[in-house]
């Protein structure tokens, strides 16, 4: 059996497998995208259990006797490609009716896929993301959330820097948290921040002296996201102090 992969080993399979700069580079900017899509795990499983129908069982053979024949496997490779195309235009019926990115038609279902994503998150980083001052102040008193991170690094005022929570990440910072430290791909709450185009939270973290030209594994830059997204106001603010 086939151990399960986690969205950001998918993703970093890809990117391993990824010779030309530029798929890359279209594989990173989904990574986000991508990963709230798959937790989104009761959809998914619809759109699967859908698409099994649409699949012929699987033979199970007990004794060489009870394989077919050589006429038998003609016949089936025959009748192979209207399976295959059935099978093929199931997957992609799914795949365009599930939601993707930060969004669906449906609000409702836009806050429950947001919920989800957040369930996981360590109860600090989830009150951030959230808004919850009132809880993010009373978790503050504890010190042993300052230093917790979630499954890909991040601290929680990389999610402030995620979520755009330029409030959030006023307390945080007057709470200590270190300004420079890095998830697993190497990007500081600046990067993450530039990436998205968030500029107040940039604006925020320049202020407290973030490191401005700290670069991610890739060698990227808050600059290189903010001119490769085409976030002007962002490329302009990160010039100002110093970026290069």
């Amino acid at each position: 059996m086939h151990k399960k992969m986690s969205p950001e080993e998918v993703t970093s399979l890809l990117l391993e497998q990824s010779t030309d700069e530029v798929l890359r580079e279209y594989v990173e900017q989904l990574n986000e995208p991508v990963r709230r899509l798959l937790e989104d795990q009761l959809i998914v499983e619809k759109k699967l259990n859908e698409i099994n129908r649409y699949l012929p069982p699987v033979p199970k053979f007990t004794s060489p006797q009870a394989r077919p024949s050589s006429g038998n496997n003609r016949r089936r490779f025959k009748q192979a490609p209207g399976v295959f195309l059935a099978a093929a235009a199931a997957v992609v019926l799914a795949m365009l009716t599930l939601p993707f990115g930060r969004e669906t038609s449906d609000p409702n279902r836009s806050a429950e896929i947001a919920a989800t994503a957040r369930a996981d998150l360590p109860p600090l980083h989830r009150a951030v993301a959230e808004g919850d001052m009132k809880t993010v102040t009373r978790l503050l008193q504890r010190s042993e959330l300052l230093t917790a991170t979630d499954q890909r690094g991040r601290t929680a005022l990389m999610t402030a820097a995620l979520e755009d929570r330029p409030a959030m990440m006023k307390l945080l910072i007057g709470k200590g948290l270190p300004l420079n430290e890095v998830d697993d791909a190497g990007r500081t709450a600046l990067v993450l921040a530039a990436q998205l185009g968030n500029k107040r939270c940039l604006e925020v973290l320049l202020a407290a002296k973030a490191d401005v030209n700290r670069e991610d594994m890739r060698g990227f830059t808050a600059l290189a996201y903010a001119r490769k997204n085409h976030y002007d106001g962002c490329v302009a603010l990160l010039q100002q102090f110093g970026a290069r």
